[in-house]
């Protein structure tokens, strides 16, 4: 059968040409959300800003001036200078290397976090979207009651009961955020349940894992990258905060968080202290909230 291209179609194949220099490009909705998200110039900051705080973090050794823990008695509390970019601390650290360190903290742990509340409140999604019934219910009543307690104080009575360690902030936190995530999974999951490939599949003998994880979990993507990408903002966030309120990363653990808190008693005297561990938290959480706006826009063409 032949194919009708409409004028509407035709414009935009001209398009298509004219931007590849007259060369046909096998256009795919992957490709197609692609060149939306690089024409997204808050999607692109949002970007740069991650990628620069990621290579911070992984080479922060040759980034930092000095050790996190290297100390100067001699230029205590001194302000930003060439020798201290960022100024140093109550004992005569450099500010500058403690937050570049801090990278290293902060982003593992949220990245972690959102991994384990991904795997364990993902797989609960996808297994109450695809079996529904009484499974469905009985676990979603039971996710409901877990997220009617708040995350943040939830992750605060597993690290007090459990101790305070990185390894318990990774479990407390990814803990209030499973809920959020098996909603998301179920939902974007009940949006391709009943597709006509799932019964093509079923008709093959497929098993019930191959087409959970094989095709109904790839072609619901967009709403879970969505998720995954604003929580990790929000993790950041709650790992700065634990630490802020001391349930979370202690000194002299370099933590953006930690270091805010150490240094709120010289806020009126020495205030960059408080200045830079701060605005590297509020670029994090920017970079990750930018991305995230310019990903819905580049997945969901109806928002262009």
């Amino acid at each position: 059968m032949a194919k009708i291209l409409t004028p509407e179609m035709e414009k935009i194949n001209a398009r298509r040409m004219k931007r590849n220099k007259g060369k046909a490009v096998r256009s795919t909705p992957m490709t197609d959300a692609w060149r939306r998200l690089i024409r997204n110039r808050t999607a692109i900051l949002g970007m740069a800003i991650i990628v620069l705080l990621f290579l911070t973090a992984i080479f922060a050794p040759l980034i930092a001036p000095y050790m996190y823990d290297e100390m100067d008695v001699l230029n205590m509390l001194k302000g930003p200078s060439s020798a201290h970019w960022f100024g140093t601390d109550n004992l005569g650290r450099d500010m500058f290397s403690r937050c570049v360190y801090g990278a290293r903290i902060t982003l593992p742990i949220a990245i972690f976090t959102v991994a384990a509340a991904v795997l364990t409140g993902g797989t609960l999604g996808v297994l109450c979207a695809f079996f529904g019934g009484q499974f469905d219910m009985i676990v979603m009543r039971i996710l409901d009651v877990w997220g009617s307690i708040p995350g943040l104080m939830l992750s605060i009575a597993i690290v007090a009961a459990l101790g305070n360690n990185m390894y318990v902030l990774v479990i407390g936190l990814s803990v209030g955020a499973v809920p959020n995530m098996a909603r998301t999974f179920r939902g974007a999951i009940f949006t391709v349940v009943d597709s006509d490939y799932v019964e093509a599949s079923r008709s093959i003998g497929a098993s019930n894992f191959s087409i959970m994880f094989k095709h109904l979990l790839p072609n619901a993507v967009g709403p879970v990258i969505l998720a995954v990408v604003g929580l990790l903002g929000v993790e950041v966030l709650c790992v700065s905060t634990l630490s802020f309120l001391g349930v979370g990363v202690q000194p002299p653990t370099p933590e953006w968080g930690s270091l805010l808190s150490t240094s709120k008693e010289f806020l009126n005297t020495a205030s960059y202290l408080c200045t830079f561990p701060g605005i590297f938290i509020v670029l994090s959480v920017l970079g990750f909230n930018l991305l995230g706006d310019g990903l819905r826009d580049a997945l969901d063409p109806r928002l262009k």
